[in-house]
């Protein structure tokens, strides 16, 4: 199932009423009927009202956002669905409109300690190994040098990727006769070490890199741009003498 194709469809046909209706819906001469079809997600089955339309089955959006776990609103003014996968399903969300905010015309000021922000980043990568049964990551100090200049890197050229103009692969900052080296995250994704880690999750290359039973240390950098945006570092490696 093409989430867009599902989305475009529902909302230039039945305008949510198949989607957030009730058990039959009526839109455009076509009647939706209910019906049973298990619906199972890992394995796990999960509630879900089914509707029957031309021999077809379909689904309310919000019972798969609850069911897989995104964010679902109906935007009206707009008559768009808004998804967001970085942030669980809440049943009572309701679509607000952003405000507008004026363009900065200075360096904004961002109090952060980037330090602490990346031990915060250490606790919730840790939070995710301990739900598969991993042993947590320990922070260290190298890595997480190498983490923040990489950051640095970015915000000073500009760029988002594992590859330097400057220095070029990230491995030449770090030292690989006391690490072996295993992997890097980074993105521009997430203002905050805990969405940070949920965007990651999302992503499987990310993902594995979180999860790979082989790493046993983890440095973290985060640095800040001058329109306040953010770019992140996770450097995963295992001490070489293990």
């Amino acid at each position: 199932m093409k989430k867009s194709g599902l989305i475009y469809f529902i909302a230039g046909v039945f305008l949510g009423a198949l989607i957030f209706g009730g058990a039959t819906a009526i839109a455009a001469g076509i009647t939706a009927t209910a019906t049973t079809s298990r619906v199972l997600v890992n394995g796990v089955e999960v509630s879900a009202e089914a509707y029957s339309i031309h021999d077809n089955n379909f689904f309310k959006l919000r019972d798969i956002a609850a069911a897989v776990g995104f964010s679902v609103v109906w935007d009206g003014a707009g008559d768009r669905v808004l998804i967001d996968t970085s942030r669980e399903y809440d049943a009572n969300e309701q679509y607000v409109p952003p405000t507008a905010t004026p363009t900065p015309t200075a360096t904004p000021e961002v109090e952060i300690d980037v330090y602490e922000y990346a031990a915060e980043v250490v606790r919730y990568t840790n939070i995710e190994r301990e739900k598969v049964g991993l042993p947590p990551l320990i922070q260290s100090a190298a890595l997480t040098e190498a983490a923040m200049r990489k950051s640095q890197d970015m915000v000073e050229n500009d760029y988002v990727g594992h590859t330097s103009p400057v220095f070029g692969k990230t491995e030449s900052i770090v030292r690989l006769d006391e690490w072996k080296y295993m992997g890097e995250n980074v993105t521009n994704s997430g203002y905050s070490p805990e969405t940070l880690v949920k965007t990651f999750m999302l992503s499987k290359g990310h993902k594995e890199n979180i999860l790979r039973q082989g790493t046993t240390h983890i440095g973290v950098g985060v640095a800040i741009t001058a329109n306040g945006g953010f770019r992140w570092t996770q450097l995963f490696g295992a001490n070489i003498s293990e």
